[in-house]
């Protein structure tokens, strides 16, 4: 077994912070003339802090004969006899992943973008588990 965590980019960060200290701020200068604007404001920024925690970890894992792509609850297993091939990407596509520097798995039943934080290592060692399936 070998896991393989996600890459996640700076600017992914930062965007996640202002919004959630915005939010929050908003709601607390709402709450003055507006009590349920203020808390649906302080809800949104709240919401944004659910979303990271529902979809951590995220994380790819190589077993003997599959992938585990797992981004908190979410779970695709994906057998290495059914991976067609295995490419760099920059999809902006919705995926499991925390950056766009990701990888293309094309699989019998379509596609998976993920996004290790070592690109070039997990395309090869997923090149080598597919060879040796």
């Amino acid at each position: 077994m070998k896991i393989y965590p996600t890459k996640v980019d700076i600017w992914l960060i930062i965007v996640f912070a202002i919004s959630f200290l915005f939010s929050i701020g908003l709601g607390i200068c709402a709450f003055r003339y507006s009590k349920g604007g203020g808390i649906i404001s302080i809800a949104s920024g709240a919401f944004l802090v659910f979303l990271i925690l529902l979809f951590s970890p995220c994380r790819y894992i190589m077993y003997d004969n599959h992938l585990l792509v797992q981004a908190g609850i979410l779970k695709e297993k994906i057998k290495y006899e059914d991976i067609i091939n295995v490419e760099k990407s920059s999809n902006i596509l919705s995926a499991p992943a925390f950056s766009l520097k990701r990888v293309m798995i094309n699989h019998r039943k379509g596609f998976t973008l993920v996004s290790p934080k070592n690109r070039d290592d997990f395309i090869s060692e997923l090149n080598r588990r597919m060879r040796n399936d």
